[in-house]
């Protein structure tokens, strides 16, 4: 079981990953034209004779800079690809969150949704598996954006919220403006196969859910009055014993 949850998981990254193929080559591309805007411009003040050591050292920092964030952006892309589970550590679901929202970002711009973020601070950090959490996360986000595509531009708010709920239990919130769910799909949201999406394989949520109920955790779902669906994903704390 544990091994065909896997599969399932990988399957479900590498499809989610496709969804973003373009955004992904943009986030790709601003810090590779970056440092090719840098190294070009420290060329020309070497060869025009107006080598300037400050000047030269702030073309080289910035080219190493965005080196280090393209190298980043790529670490995670592998990372997200690797067929094999990663082990459980140490998380800071604060940290998780930003990820996601940061792999996403050229996706929101592209679909004009406007992320608004509610972290706690000093939240109790959780035992995961580092990729699959953030899948989790980012199948939420997408969902979350695909269900507000037909809200004008103005109500596109993807909310982002982190808090203790009890002693023992970290919570992550994220909420749509768009219509929420039937109550037929509410009621079967997690079961395989169930989907709102016309070319949605409907496997998104049972996976996720697979993944956080694995990780001692809860996922569920709901509608706000008037403000579309909730989704709310429970953690145990490191120290509790699951």
């Amino acid at each position: 079981m544990q091994r065909s949850r896997e599969e399932l998981a990988h399957v479900s990254r590498v499809s989610t990953l496709g969804e973003l193929t373009a955004s992904l080559a943009h986030e790709l591309n601003q810090p590779l034209t970056a440092i090719l805007s840098n190294a070009a411009a420290a060329q020309f003040l070497i060869n025009g004779g107006r080598m300037n050591d400050e000047d030269v050292h702030d073309a080289l920092t910035e080219i190493t800079e965005e080196g280090q964030r393209a190298g980043e952006i790529i670490a995670g892309m592998r990372a997200m690809l690797r067929k094999e589970s990663g082990q459980m550590v140490t998380q800071d679901v604060n940290v998780a969150v930003r990820d996601v929202i940061e792999m996403v970002n050229s996706d929101l711009v592209r679909r004009r949704v406007t992320p608004v973020l509610r972290l706690e601070p000093l939240l109790p950090q959780v035992k995961a598996d580092s990729v699959q959490l953030r899948q989790v996360l980012l199948n939420l986000v997408m969902n979350a954006c695909d269900a507000m595509s037909e809200v004008t531009v103005e109500q596109r708010q993807l909310m982002m919220e982190t808090r203790r709920s009890t002693a023992q239990e970290v919570e992550v919130v994220v909420a749509d403006n768009g219509p929420g769910f039937s109550k037929d799909i509410l009621q079967h949201l997690f079961q395989p196969f169930q989907t709102t999406k016309p070319k949605g394989l409907g496997m998104g949520l049972a996976i996720c859910r697979s993944i956080i109920k694995a990780h001692g955790g809860r996922l569920v779902a709901a509608n706000e009055n008037g403000r579309g669906a909730t989704l709310r994903l429970t953690l145990p704390t490191e120290t509790t014993d699951t």
